[in-house]
C-alpha cells in the first residue's frame, strides 16, 4: 500500500528542494508537489523537482490558494495511485522536519482509519501571531464543532483513503479549507489522532503566506456561521415573542408562537447552510422539533421562575434563559440532529 507525500507550494525557496532531498534520502519514493501559480521566476526550482524521479509536479496557471492546491493534489493521487492507503500533506516552507513527516506517515500506515495530525508544541519561543492565533482558533473551533485538537493550523496531516473523497468535496480554496477538514471530521465521525512533532519557525515564520488578519477572518467566518444562525433565529424568536405579548397573548402562548416561527426558520438555515447536513429530512425534522418542544418547556419554566421568584423583568428573564439554552441547543443539533452520516 502506498502513502504519497503531498506538498502544496506557492513561491517556494530552496528549502523545498532540501526537504525533498532529505525525504528521498530517507526512502520516500512518492512525492507530489502542486505549484500553486508561483510564476516564471520560480520555474527553476520546479524544474529541478521534475528532474527528481521520485517527484511529480501539478501546476496551477494562477494562484488559487492552499485549499485548492491540496484538492488538486488529492485528485491527482486518487487518479494515479490505485493501491492507496492514504496521503500525508506537508508544508513547503521548511516548518515540517522530514523525520516528523515520516512519523505521521508511519502512524497513518499503522491506523489506516483515523486522520493523523502532526501537532506542534506552543510553549516555547513561538512567534506571537502563531501562538495567539492557534490558542484563539482552537478554543472557538472546539465550541463551534465539538472537535478538540491542540493544533488547528498544522498543515502536517495524514489523511486516510476513505476520507479523501469527502475532502475533495469540502468548501474552501485557501487556508480556511484546513479548518473545514477538521470540522468535517466531527460531522462525519472521523476519529483524529495527534502525533507530537517539532516546532520549527524560520526567521519568525516570515516565509509563510498565511495572512494573520484576512485568512483568520475567513477561518472564523466558517466557525461563526454556527453562531450567526442562532443569533438570527433568536432575533426572529424575540421579535415574534414581543409582538405576541404586546397583542395580549399569555407568556405561554407567546413562547409557542415565537417557537413555531423561529423554529422552522432555524431548521432550514441549520440544515442547508450551517451544518450542510445530508441526513434524512423527515427524521431530522422530527428530532429537531422534539428538541424545540423540550427547550421551549425549559424556557417557559425558567422565565416563570425568574419572573415569579426573583422579580426579574419578563424581557430580561427571556434573554437570560435563552442565552443559557443556546449552548444546549447547539450541542444537541451538532451531535444528534444534523450529522451527515450515522455511525
Amino acid at each position: 500500500m502506498i502513502i504519497p507525500i503531498l506538498i502544496p507550494a506557492y513561491k517556494p525557496d530552496y528549502q523545498l528542494l532540501s526537504l525533498i532531498d532529505r525525504l528521498t534520502e530517507a526512502g520516500v519514493t512518492d512525492i507530489i508537489i502542486v505549484d500553486d501559480g508561483s510564476g516564471t521566476e520560480y520555474e527553476e526550482i520546479f524544474n529541478q523537482i521534475r528532474n527528481n524521479n521520485h517527484c511529480k509536479v501539478c501546476t496551477h496557471a494562477f494562484n488559487l490558494g492552499k485549499g485548492r492546491a491540496i484538492k488538486t493534489g488529492l485528485n491527482f493521487i486518487l487518479a494515479n495511485y490505485p493501491e492507496l492507503k492514504g496521503v500525508v500533506t506537508a508544508d513547503a516552507d521548511g516548518q515540517h522536519l522530514p523525520a516528523d513527516i515520516i512519523k505521521v506517515r508511519n502512524k497513518l500506515m499503522e491506523s489506516g482509519q483515523n486522520l493523523i495530525l502532526g501537532c506542534r508544541s506552543f510553549d516555547r519561543n513561538i512567534p506571537l501571531r502563531s501562538k495567539l492565533g492557534n490558542e484563539i482558533t482552537k478554543i472557538v473551533f472546539h465550541l463551534a464543532t465539538g472537535v478538540k485538537v491542540s493544533d488547528t493550523q498544522t498543515g502536517l496531516r495524514g489523511i486516510p483513503f476513505k476520507y479523501i473523497p469527502e475532502c475533495l468535496k469540502l468548501d474552501g480554496e485557501r487556508y480556511e479549507y484546513e479548518i473545514n477538514v477538521l470540522a468535517s471530521c466531527g460531522k462525519n465521525r472521523i476519529s483524529i489522532e495527534e502525533v507530537p512533532v517539532e516546532t520549527v519557525y524560520i526567521e519568525q515564520n516570515r516565509s509563510s503566506h498565511f495572512n494573520p488578519v484576512l485568512d483568520s477572518i475567513k477561518i472564523y467566518f466558517v466557525l461563526f456561521r454556527f453562531v450567526l444562525s442562532s443569533l438570527s433565529t433568536a432575533l426572529v424568536d424575540f421579535i415574534v415573542f414581543i409582538i405576541c405579548t404586546k397583542s395580549g397573548l399569555s407568556t405561554l402562548m407567546s413562547i409557542i408562537m415565537s417557537r413555531l416561527v423561529s423554529g422552522n426558520y432555524n431548521f432550514i438555515i441549520n440544515k442547508k447552510i450551517v451544518f450542510k447536513s445530508e441526513s434524512n429530512v423527515i427524521f431530522s425534522f422530527i428530532k429537531y422539533w422534539l428538541l424545540v418542544v423540550l427547550l421551549g418547556s425549559l424556557s417557559y419554566l425558567g422565565i416563570q421562575t425568574l419572573v415569579k421568584y426573583l422579580q426579574i423583568n419578563l424581557i430580561l428573564s427571556k434573554a437570560i434563559v435563552e442565552t443559557l439554552l443556546f449552548f444546549i441547543s447547539f450541542a444537541v443539533q451538532r451531535n444528534l440532529i444534523f450529522l451527515s452520516k450515522e455511525s
